[in-house]
This record gives structure tokens, C-alpha cells and sequence, in this order.
């Protein structure tokens, strides 16, 4: 039986991934490979090199992510032999919280005699920390204290609390002591108003003396709630409001806009004399800038 190619190999890695066989999947590594992750941070390790330094990276991802479906995948096949870029999603839950994620990767694989002898993968640092429930240690190590809330707080995380949306009881304890809050609406309802209110009502009785909401440029007709969001942010002595005007990532897969790239070569947009897409690293960084700037004065523009 001949080896496997670059992509029976990738595809094999997926399945392996799925059925959370963690030990079987480094098998399919050459013995001197190396990976590379160039967008890793904090303690994930930006370089490994040989098979047994992937087998020890890779053996404790089950404990912190629980993927259950790759739904989209797309593969390219370069000029180069057995090397491919693939791009693909994967949607699961996470270990620590049982919260759903979705993660979106890049990945060029080169393989020969169907193992492994190059991989370089691209994420987003922040999304998969995030998802992982290690996002406040990135903070952390930036200086920044950061109390975790969720639905249902780790165990093993002594300052989290219990925050719920819907219940404004549980808001109390996650705002009390806190100066700044980098607020991301609801994102499974056209009208967050109803929602939110409560909220930035409990943070200005508490003194929360900076808000930096993640607003949006679109407007969807029959839901005016996110310009009156921002109306309510903006009317706060040193809350503030980020309006990107659309992100990279929309290029890409499984997007409308990078559907039609793909399938007609063609771009459309309605961006008029706003400023091009930005990358959601560059929006998680504006964010964390305008939340921890200590001043009150407003942006110039809005990023």
C-alpha cells in the first residue's frame, strides 16, 4: 500500500483529533519533524522539534478542549511536492466551563512517505486562550488583574464568579472592585438593550469608571438596539465605543464575502470613506489599550 498522501495524512490527523487519540496522532509525525506556531503566546511554545516533543505537547489537549466537529475544510495543494495549506474550523466545547467554541486555523503541512516532516499552524492566540479559559493568564501576564465570569465558574479558578446575561443578580459579583470593563454584547440576540441595561446600570452605581464596548458599523433594519447601545456607552464620562467597520477574517471561509472570492473572484463591498477591514487581533488589542489607558479623554477616532 503506498504511503498516504499530504492530505489522506491531514484528514487522518482530523479524525484522530475527533476520537481525541492524542498518542495515535503524534505516530503520524516523522521522528525529526518540527512544528511551528508563530502566533502562540504565553507558555505554548512557538517551536517543537521531533516526534516526542509533539507527542508530550499534544497529550494534555484533551483536558482543555473538547472538539466535536470540523465543519468546514478546505485544502489547497502547493507547486511544492507533498506540502499543502489547509484551512479549517473546529467546533466543540470547553473542558473547564462546557461553554461552546468556534476556532478557525491556517495550517501548511509537508509530508513525505505519509509522516509529518513540517507543520506550520496559525490562530488566533487570543480567540483560543479564550476559548480555553486561559485568556485571563495572558492578561495576567501583561500586568492587567482580570476576574473570570461564566455561566459555570472553573473549580479550579478560586477568584471566578457566576455571570449569566439573563441574571442580574449575578452582576454584583462580577463588577465589585472593578474599575474597567472591555464589554462584548450578547451575541445571540438582535436587541441586547434589554440585556445590557441592567449591567452598565449595576457598573455605574459601583463605579466602573471605564467601559470600552465592542460596537458594530452594521445596522440590521427592524433592530436599532446597537446604535442605542452605543448612544447609552457614549452619554458615560469616559466609556467609549470601537466600531470596526469589518474584519479581515471575513475573506476567508465559511464568510459570504469569502465564499463569493472563491467561487466568483469577485469583491463587493459598501465601505465608502470608512477604513478598510482590520484583523480581530488588532480589535482585541484596541480594546485592551482603551480599557486599560487610565485616562478619560475619548479616542480621536474611533478604531
Amino acid at each position: 500500500m503506498p504511503p498516504r498522501t499530504s492530505e489522506e495524512t491531514f484528514r487522518r490527523l482530523l479524525e484522530l483529533l475527533l476520537a481525541k487519540d492524542m498518542d495515535a496522532i503524534a505516530d503520524l509525525w516523522a521522528e525529526n519533524c518540527t512544528a511551528e506556531f508563530p502566533f502562540a503566546e504565553g507558555a505554548s511554545p512557538k517551536r517543537l522539534t521531533g516526534r516526542e516533543a509533539v507527542r508530550g505537547h499534544l497529550a494534555g489537549y484533551p483536558d482543555l478542549m473538547n472538539v466535536r466537529a470540523i465543519p468546514t475544510l478546505t485544502v489547497r495543494h502547493m507547486d511544492q511536492p507533498d506540502t499543502i495549506v489547509v484551512e479549517f474550523t473546529a467546533h466543540g466545547r470547553t473542558v473547564a466551563t462546557n461553554e461552546p467554541y468556534q476556532l478557525d486555523y491556517i495550517t501548511v503541512l509537508t509530508t513525505h512517505q505519509g509522516l509529518i516532516t513540517h507543520y506550520r499552524g496559525y490562530w488566533s492566540p487570543l480567540a483560543a486562550a479564550s476559548a480555553a479559559g486561559t485568556l485571563p493568564e495572558l492578561l495576567h501576564k501583561s500586568g492587567v488583574p482580570v476576574r473570570v465570569g461564566s455561566r459555570i465558574p472553573p473549580a479550579d479558578a478560586p477568584d471566578a464568579v457566576r455571570f449569566d446575561w439573563g441574571d442580574p443578580a449575578t452582576h454584583p459579583a462580577a463588577l465589585h472592585g472593578m474599575d474597567r470593563v472591555h464589554l462584548v454584547p450578547p451575541v445571540d440576540t438582535a436587541d441586547a438593550m434589554p440585556l445590557v441595561e441592567p449591567f452598565s446600570a449595576e457598573a455605574e452605581r459601583l463605579g466602573v469608571r471605564r467601559v470600552v464596548l465592542l460596537g458594530s458599523a452594521i445596522v440590521l433594519p427592524g433592530a436599532p438596539s446597537a446604535l442605542e447601545l452605543a448612544a447609552h456607552v457614549r452619554a458615560r464620562p469616559g466609556w467609549v465605543v470601537l466600531r470596526p467597520s469589518g474584519f479581515m477574517q471575513n475573506f476567508l471561509a465559511p464568510h459570504p464575502l469569502g465564499e463569493r472570492i472563491r467561487r466568483r473572484g469577485e469583491i463587493r463591498t459598501a465601505a465608502g470613506n470608512r477604513p478598510g477591514g482590520l484583523d480581530r487581533r488588532s480589535r482585541h488589542r484596541g480594546g485592551g489599550r482603551r480599557a486599560t489607558d487610565r485616562t478619560r479623554r475619548p479616542p480621536r477616532h474611533p478604531a
